[in-house]
């Protein structure tokens, strides 16, 4: 069943360059937490359905995806 689509724009350009890196975007049932991607190997990040600031929230987004210390799923 494929996700919803993010309100904010650049958040939604931050989820599919993380799904893009291999890592996997799960929406929530309810409450202010919209979602969470995960890589697969231990590392996840919230996704947050109305941040404060949607430019910041998807940078931070992004960092954690580059940051991530385990490998990609297709390199293994």
């Amino acid at each position: 069943m494929p996700r919803g689509r993010h309100p904010k724009k650049e958040v939604e350009a931050a989820l599919r360059q993380a799904e893009k890196a291999g890592w996997t975007v799960e929406q929530t049932a309810a409450g202010h937490r919209w979602g969470v991607a995960r890589c697969g190997s231990g590392c996840s990040v919230s996704v947050w359905s109305t941040p404060r600031n949607p430019g910041n929230h998807a940078k931070a987004i992004a960092k954690a995806v580059s940051n991530c210390p385990h490998p990609d799923a297709e390199e293994a």
